[in-house]
């Protein structure tokens, strides 16, 4: 009797030892998980980066003019970013990430804290890859009447020098005609339009200078 019950006994620490073991590797795994994911407080489940690439963040601007699509962004990019293109441009050295849920923008304050600042995708109006291009303009030349054709010659010579001065600044996407021989002055900006979470909910344009268009495209899809 002693004997058996001696083994039944052992029999049974064993098995909790085994099923000790078997949870601790279980909790190691969740642990790795827990490490490459972050907990949203908003939506209770675990949402996986995407993307994740250093960029140069410009601010934000209120866009007035509209608020829709490529033009929506016009504005605040002129306010935010500067003519002569990424040497004269201020901002705060960043890594910005895509997760599942939304996008994480991180830094470090003149204190040299970590700063992070969470955008949930449910907020996100609007997005693109662009680059700063002067579009040239077209010369306007008369028509309908007996002179046109002489003015249409006359402008002729003039029209090179004219389309020079009357180009246009824009933000046309990276893929566009005017933007496939790049200014090594003007690199890639990755723009997003997203709406406040807190306080007065207006939308805002966030902008951003990447190092290569890759990023900028990586970062929109």
């Amino acid at each position: 009797m002693f004997s058996k019950g001696w083994h039944e006994q052992t029999c049974s620490i064993s098995s909790w030892r085994k099923e000790t073991i078997q949870m601790y590797v279980h909790l190691q795994i969740v642990g790795v998980l827990l490490n490459q994911c972050e907990y949203s407080y908003s939506n209770p489940i675990f949402s996986f980066v995407f993307f994740r690439c250093r960029v140069l963040y410009l601010g934000s601007a209120v866009p007035h003019v509209t608020k829709d699509g490529l033009q929506g962004i016009q504005e605040p990019l002129k306010e935010l970013y500067p003519e002569d293109g990424a040497l004269g441009a201020k901002g705060i050295d960043s890594w910005l990430s895509v997760w599942s849920n939304g996008f994480l923008l991180e830094n470090m304050d003149e204190n040299r804290k970590k700063v992070s600042r969470f955008f949930p995708i449910e907020s996100l109006h609007y997005c693109a890859a662009v680059r700063y291009v002067l579009v040239p303009g077209s010369a306007q030349n008369g028509t309908g009447n007996g002179t046109s054709s002489n003015n249409n010659t006359l402008n002729r010579s003039a029209s090179g020098a004219a389309a020079d001065k009357s180009a246009q600044p824009r933000f046309l996407p990276l893929d566009s005609p005017f933007a496939r021989n790049p200014n090594i002055n003007h690199p890639p900006l990755f723009a997003a339009i997203l709406r406040r979470t807190t306080g007065i909910k207006v939308l805002e344009c966030h902008v951003f200078i990447c190092k290569r268009e890759t990023a900028a495209n990586a970062l929109v899809r």
